[in-house]
C-alpha cells in the first residue's frame, strides 16, 4: 500500500510548500480511488481549490493539536484516504513537528522543499534535524523547487550551488549534509499559478480535461470553427495550455517515488 500521510515543511517561508501540497502531491494519486485531505496549517495562506476528491482545510496554527489528531486517526485506521499537511514557515513548522513528536506519530513521509536561495539550505537542514529528532527512520525527501532545467544535472548543480557548491565562486558542496535524504526535482513553471489564480482549478482537476482536449483535438477543433474566430482562438490557446500541462505532468514523474513504487 502507498504511503498515507505526507508532511510538507520548511522553517523558511516562500519555499513552495503550498504548491507541493495543493497542486503536485494530489496529482500523483489521480488514478487512485482515494479521498485526499489537505490540511493547510498556517495563519496567513489559504489555497483552497475544492473538488469531489480533495478536501481542503485551512486551519489556524492554534488548532494544530486537533488537526494532527485527526491525521493520526486516519493514519492508524483502515481508511482509503491520503493526508497532506502543509506547514506554515518559521515557528509554525516547529509547532507542528513538536506535536507530532509529542503524540509519537510514525510512518509519515516528509517533503522539505527549497528553491535556489542560498539561505534556504540552512532552514532545510534545520527542518531535517527536527524531523530526525522525531523519527530516526522517517522517510525524508528534499524537493529542489523551481528547477530551470530538470533534464540537465549540470543545470541543476549550477542553480543549487548551496547544495552542490560552485568552483567558479569558491563555494564548497554541502551534499554530505544530506546523507540518506533522497532528492527530487520540480520544474519552474507558470502553470501552477495560472491554474490557481486564472482558471481557479487544481492541477488534479485540470489533468483529465487536458487529456480529453489532446485526445479529441480533431473533434473539438471542428466544433470550435463553427463558433467563430474569437472562440476558436480562445480554445486553441487552452489546447496549447493543456499540452504544456501534460508536459509538466511528465516532468513530475520522479515524484511518484513518494508512493513507494520505486
Amino acid at each position: 500500500m502507498h504511503n498515507k500521510t505526507f508532511v510538507v515543511c520548511n522553517t523558511k517561508g516562500g519555499a513552495g510548500k503550498s504548491i507541493i501540497s495543493s497542486m503536485i502531491l494530489p496529482t500523483i494519486f489521480l488514478q487512485d480511488n482515494v479521498k485526499i485531505n489537505i490540511y493547510e496549517i498556517d495563519n496567513n495562506n489559504k489555497s483552497q481549490l475544492e473538488n469531489s476528491k480533495i478536501n481542503f482545510n485551512s486551519i489556524k496554527i492554534e488548532k494544530t493539536e486537533e488537526t494532527i489528531n485527526n491525521v493520526y486517526f486516519d493514519l492508524e485506521s483502515d481508511t482509503n484516504e491520503i493526508n497532506i499537511v502543509d506547514c506554515g514557515g518559521g515557528d509554525d513548522t516547529v509547532t507542528i513537528l513538536n506535536y507530532v513528536n509529542k503524540v509519537n506519530i510514525k510512518n509519515i513521509t516528509y517533503l522539505v522543499p527549497v528553491n535556489d536561495d542560498i539561505e534556504q539550505l540552512e532552514n532545510a537542514l534545520q527542518t531535517i534535524k527536527l524531523i530526525n529528532q522525531i523519527d530516526r527512520e522517517a522517510k525524508i525527501f528534499l524537493v529542489l523547487n523551481r528547477c530551470s532545467d530538470i533534464s540537465s544535472q549540470n543545470s541543476i548543480k549550477e542553480q543549487f550551488i548551496s547544495i552542490f557548491g560552485s568552483i567558479k565562486y569558491g563555494i564548497k558542496p554541502n551534499l554530505h549534509l544530506l546523507n540518506n535524504i533522497e532528492i527530487i526535482f520540480v520544474p519552474n513553471s507558470q502553470i501552477f499559478g495560472i491554474l490557481k489564480n486564472i482558471y481557479k482549478i487544481s492541477l488534479f482537476d485540470f489533468v483529465p480535461e487536458a487529456q480529453d482536449l489532446i485526445e479529441n483535438y480533431d473533434k473539438y477543433r471542428s466544433k470550435w470553427i463553427k463558433l467563430g474566430k474569437d472562440k476558436f482562438n480562445e480554445n486553441i490557446k487552452k489546447y496549447t495550455f493543456a499540452k504544456d500541462t501534460m508536459e509538466l505532468i511528465a516532468a513530475l514523474k520522479n515524484l511518484h517515488i513518494v508512493k513507494g513504487e520505486l
